[in-house]
């Protein structure tokens, strides 16, 4: 059987992310659940968005991650500040092709796994963590090019078995 899998930010989710991009200051909160987060809020002068991991029942009956970004209503005075100050520069999606077999079986996906957000002096990589509880990891990136480091075992959850893998850092700007 083949299994496919397309769990990628839609065009509205896109366009939320970029009206970030030039804004300053912007400040980021996130609801917390120790090292990892349920939900990240990043606040500027013109909107307020919140980024969060939905998971998705694929084919195979197995969950997978997907980042949706939606207008923010909370209050933020409960969540924890992240950071604050800061101009975003631009904001890269990180999207993986992967195909594998197991059993007989074909596994072809297509994920958004990360948003990067580019500040002058450092970047904040966001990874749709692949929980049932649709945890977010998040990584201060001094270099960019600590991105593969930080998502070498992604796939790990789902197979010790790759055929291909093609990772893409889209800049969204």
């Amino acid at each position: 059987m083949d299994h496919i899998i397309k769990n990628v930010l839609e065009s509205k989710d896109i366009n939320m992310l970029k009206r970030l991009i030039g804004n300053s200051p912007i400040n980021i909160f996130i609801d917390d659940v120790g090292e990892l987060a349920l939900g990240i809020f990043i606040e500027s002068f013109q909107t307020k968005v919140k980024i969060i991991n939905n998971v998705m029942m694929g084919s195979d009956k197995d969950d997978y991650p997907k980042f949706e970004v939606e207008l923010a209503q909370e209050s933020l005075a409960s969540y924890k500040e992240l950071c604050t100050g800061k101009k975003v520069e631009n904001i890269a999606i990180i999207k993986d092709t992967v195909t594998w077999q197991y059993n007989g079986d074909k596994w072809s996906a297509i994920m958004d796994v990360g948003i990067k957000i580019i500040f002058d002096d450092h970047e904040l990589l966001l990874v749709a963590l692949d929980t049932l509880a649709g945890l977010i990891q998040m990584v201060i990136l001094k270099n960019p090019s600590e991105v593969n480091k930080c998502l070498e075992e992604y796939w790990s959850m789902k197979t010790e078995n790759i055929k291909s893998l093609k990772r893409e850092e889209i800049l969204i700007n």
